[in-house]
């Protein structure tokens, strides 16, 4: 007699094979911007599960998740970090994610922005949303924002886990 079980996705391995774990931060170099953040360098979102990652990609764009190989086919993989909390981290990774991915869905029409404060939800831009899900996620901030209400860059991510003020971060893949 057969037995029918659905195929589970696979999780996902990056290019040097580390699986993708939720709550892991993906950095690059590359920008959608044209226009409204042109002189900002970087794109960063958060990996939702084994498979799928959380951003916003610009202006004119909404929140949305997506495969994590679209990230890695892309000309975002050619330039990218990969940062996710160390042991130490007191909250949970897993929680971040979570949050994420709840953001996605209750703010579906939120758009870029990057004047918008940190604890505003309907405008947003990469860094900040992947901030938030560990602010708000968890209670456990993995960076500080220079300044209260200060802009997040994508690279703080990348600064904090090469030994910088919060080092809960570390660095488990590069192609930088």
């Amino acid at each position: 007699m057969f037995s029918y079980k659905p195929l589970e996705a696979h999780a996902y391995n990056y290019p040097n094979k580390t699986a993708a774990k939720a709550g892991d931060i993906l950095v690059t170099k590359e920008t959608n911007c044209k226009t409204d953040c042109k002189g900002l360098s970087g794109h960063a979102a958060i990996v939702v599960d084994s498979t799928y990652y959380v951003h916003i990609s610009g202006p004119g764009a909404h929140p949305t998740k997506e495969k994590l190989s679209t990230w890695f086919d892309s000309r975002y993989g050619k330039s990218t970090k990969v940062v996710r909390p160390t042991s130490q981290y007191k909250g949970s990774p897993a929680d971040a994610a979570k949050w994420a991915k709840n953001y996605v869905k209750e703010y579906k029409d939120a758009v870029y922005d990057i004047t918008s404060g940190n604890h505003t939800f309907d405008r947003t831009y990469c860094s900040k949303l992947v901030w938030q899900a560990y602010n708000f996620g968890t209670a456990y901030p993995i960076i500080a924002p220079k300044h209260v209400g200060g802009l997040i860059h994508p690279y703080d991510f990348t600064t904090a886990a090469s030994g910088g003020r919060y080092a809960d971060l570390e660095t488990v893949y590069t192609n930088w």
